[in-house]
């Protein structure tokens, strides 16, 4: 169990870059889309002045000479570079593009790789802990579950729609089968003969699957295959004559070794090894060419859309810090002013105490120069009246 822990950890670290390096490659096609566009703009524009300037400089049944078709021939040139720069636009995105899938690709390659070996020490640990025999250990290994001699493709896609939904979801956007599945699905269809009814045909087991077997392994296949042989006989030649269906790229019924398409919703679900080239061993995990091409570009899509996303989260996070800088910025000028305000308001009411100190000393000042002129012409009035009469006597006189 700890090693299958160990795997686990390892893949789930191996995402952790995952996301920036969608997001990288994204923004690089971005952004020679972006100059593809304005380089078509330009061209765009370029067309209408030539055009505008020809109509102006030759009126209709004019002659032309070598000089006047010299703009036509650095507007050629213009072009020329142009699409040659569209073109070469259009290679680094085709590479991009290519890197994007390649990375995909290489993922969804190590989760189905890591998986089957998830399982595979599990299936191992579960064995070791449990009698050989027991219905315990039957049941824990997974490579003991749902594993009935070949039935048709009819039969199979009902066994499998019934199975898919205990099917593990890896990612969002793939889902791949498990290792019973996925040895249940990748069993050899022999060709079913109504005179051989007597003759059952067990499941294939596929050497990429289980790498190395044990004795203890083969024994219980050997006791799993013996018990499903008693129960199944005579039943597959009965449903082999039902089966009308049509599988594959050809519309035929089944024959021979067939192999099914790991998508749900694959449209033929079985195909035969001849129509898809393919040769036994089969693979583990393994789609057709309608479902790659399906699956591929909507993951590329559900990838863009993801990426536009984080960078509309990012926009939005940076309007959201602009707008909470200009909110702070406007309260700190605010506080400053009110500071300033109070300071010069400060400063007013001590210049006024300090205007209406100096009003009541000069109010003071002059009063008591008042009152010392009053009183020294109080004390010399006398003295001014009598000098006044003396000469006005000695005036008559």
């Amino acid at each position: 169990m700890d090693e299958a822990a160990v795997v686990a950890t390892e893949f789930v670290n191996s995402l952790d870059n995952l996301q920036q390096e969608f997001q990288f490659i994204l923004t690089e096609i971005r952004l020679r889309d972006q100059s593809s566009s304005e380089i078509r703009d330009n061209i765009q524009r370029k067309e209408v002045e030539l055009n505008t300037t020809m109509l102006k400089t030759k009126p209709p049944g004019s002659t032309t000479n070598k000089e006047e078709t010299k703009p036509d021939t650095d507007f050629d040139n213009y072009l020329k570079s142009e699409y040659d720069r569209l073109d070469k636009l259009a290679n680094e995105k085709l590479e991009w593009s290519n890197k994007l899938k390649m990375l995909i690709d290489k993922h969804v390659k190590r989760v189905n790789v890591d998986l089957v070996t998830v399982q595979q020490l599990s299936a191992n640990l579960n064995a070791g802990n449990a009698p050989l025999n027991s219905p315990a250990t039957l049941i824990s290994n997974p490579f003991n579950q749902k594993a009935p001699s070949t039935p048709t493709p009819a039969a199979l896609n009902k066994s499998l729609s019934s199975n898919s939904q205990k099917r593990p979801s890896i990612t969002d956007k793939i889902s791949t089968p498990g290792v019973s599945e996925v040895t249940q699905k990748k069993r050899k269809l022999s060709s079913l003969n109504p005179s051989s009814g007597n003759n059952t045909s067990k499941k294939s087991r596929q050497s990429s699957a289980r790498p190395s077997e044990s004795e203890e392994d083969q024994s219980i296949d050997a006791m799993e295959d013996e018990s499903i042989s008693d129960s199944t006989k005579g039943g597959i030649t009965g449903e082999a004559d039902e089966d009308e269906n049509v599988y594959c790229y050809c519309q035929k019924k089944s024959y021979g070794e067939m192999i099914g398409c790991d998508n749900d919703d694959c449209q033929f679900q079985w195909f035969h090894l001849g129509c898809v080239n393919v040769k036994p061993p089969l693979p583990e995990v393994w789609y057709c060419t309608e479902c790659k091409n399906k699956l591929g570009i909507q993951t590329l899509l559900e990838a863009e859309r993801d990426g536009a996303l984080i960078v509309q989260q990012a926009r939005d996070y940076r309007t959201q810090k602009l707008k909470q800088a200009r909110t702070d910025a406007q309260k700190e000028v605010q506080s400053m002013k009110e500071a300033k305000e109070d300071d010069f308001k400060s400063a007013q009411n001590d210049s006024s105490d300090s205007q209406s100190k100096h009003k009541g000393q000069v109010e003071k000042d002059t009063e008591n120069a008042l009152r010392e002129l009053n009183d020294n012409f109080d004390k010399k009035k006398e003295i001014v009246v009598n000098k006044l009469l003396d000469r006005v006597t000695q005036t008559k006189n």
